[in-house]
């Protein structure tokens, strides 16, 4: 499962990195901070993770912060399940295009957990 998830996400990581989609990518940042900010956002886990993902997109560092950030969070069950295996597999990406495969690895085995216990 673990290969799976590192597999998915070395593919979605070509993918940003392409740069096919930097424009509508800023112009969803944006509309993810106002979101973020939103008092009647029902889930600032999910929208951390999305701005996480997005910022792979520009600023490796902001991705971390929200990612960390999602992280803390959803350790405060304040998110659903599977908002805090999201959480865990986007720091994963984060460290792995930071070239950092020890730290990303278990991550990816906590967010693979979590998929797993969500199929249960």
């Amino acid at each position: 499962m673990v290969r799976v998830l590192i597999i998915y996400s070395a593919i979605n990581i070509l993918y940003l990195l392409s740069g096919n989609t930097l424009i509508a990518g800023e112009r969803e940042i944006d509309s993810l901070k106002l979101e973020l900010h939103n008092p009647q956002n029902g889930n600032v886990v999910q929208t951390l993770n999305e701005l996480a993902w997005e910022y792979m997109y520009e600023n490796l560092d902001s991705a971390h912060v929200y990612a960390l950030q999602a992280i803390e969070l959803s350790n405060q069950n304040q998110g659903k399940l599977q908002d805090y295996g999201d959480a865990r597999m986007r720091l994963g990406s984060v460290y792995i295009l930071q070239n950092d495969p020890k730290e990303a690895i278990p991550k990816f085995k906590e967010a693979a957990a979590v998929r797993t216990q969500l199929l249960d």
